[in-house]
């Protein structure tokens, strides 16, 4: 399995997220006396932005449920503030199990001892691709911006909201709370990188395909993003335009591939998702070490 020291080819999926209702990803309190408590993300013209991250762990988080609901062996996804990948196998150190701590200590240790295959082959599915705090993502999302000229920050929508007091089922007093909000209809440019992604071929995981799920989930109105959801927020669309495949041969000699559209890109993208499921219907290579 090829990561970063050798390029085989990177594809790029760019396209755009369509706010189908308003969108709050603050920044905490601010300190300006122009702004409300909870503003949103800003680039440096003020613009209102989606930070890479923020998507990137969106789109982890919904794939890890979708994996974990399947309720298998093979292709899972482990807790990453529980129990994260590399999990020690059952049989490591028995004596300690009752005693945690002294447990992954040393587990840490071993692991910083693997080489890079063996610690891939103990880590699960979703850390293959996403990356661990061993290794990096082979998935690379920048930052948002708008995408729609002549947007003005005059578009801005500003919200707010009371907690009810549970006796007189009225607004509790001091306990207004303000937030600024990025209006529906807004548009931003999404661009999303696959380092050396994986075929689903023999019985292996598809990596487009599985980042192409985890994109449905939010389509089809499963998932959303940013915060403030409980006051309607974070419904978006999400439209890929193009697929550009980078090759070291094509980069070397200095010619520029033409990025696949239309119904060849909806052909290609249909065939990552059949080739993931195909994948789940026979079975994957992926282990489980737990």
């Amino acid at each position: 399995m090829h990561r970063f020291d050798r390029l085989d080819k990177r594809l790029v999926l760019r396209g755009r997220i369509e706010l189908l209702t308003g969108l709050h990803i603050g920044t905490g309190r601010s300190l300006s006396v122009h702004e409300l408590d909870n503003p949103v993300v800003k680039d440096f013209f003020g613009r209102p932005m989606i930070p890479g991250s923020s998507f990137k762990g969106a789109l982890r988080n919904q794939i890890e449920s979708v994996i974990r609901g399947l309720g298998r062996s093979d292709v899972w996804a482990c807790d990453l503030l529980d129990s994260p990948c590399p999990r020690p196998p059952d049989s490591f150190e028995p004596g300690l199990i009752e005693r945690r701590r002294d447990r992954e200590r040393h587990w840490t240790k071993a692991v910083r001892e693997m080489s890079l295959s063996e610690q891939l082959e103990a880590s699960c599915t979703v850390c293959r691709l996403f990356g661990s705090s061993w290794f990096g993502s082979k998935v690379v999302v920048p930052d948002l911006s708008v995408s729609m000229p002549g947007w003005s920050n005059r578009f801005f929508q500003y919200r707010d909201g009371t907690a009810i007091d549970r006796e007189t089922d009225t607004a509790a007093e001091t306990r207004k709370v303000e937030f600024e909000v990025v209006p529906p209809g807004t548009v931003f440019a999404l661009e999303i990188l696959i380092e050396n992604p994986q075929e689903g071929t023999s019985g292996l995981i598809d990596e487009v395909g599985l980042v192409l799920a985890g994109l449905d989930t939010f389509n089809s109105g499963w998932s959303t993003l940013g915060g403030r959801r409980a006051f309607g927020l974070g419904r978006i669309a999400i439209h890929i335009d193009s697929l550009l495949t980078l090759t070291p041969k094509g980069l070397l000699a200095g010619t520029s591939q033409n990025a696949v559209t239309g119904s060849e890109l909806a052909t290609i993208l249909a065939a990552h998702q059949a080739r993931l499921a195909q994948t789940l219907t026979e079975g994957s290579h992926v282990s489980n070490p737990a």
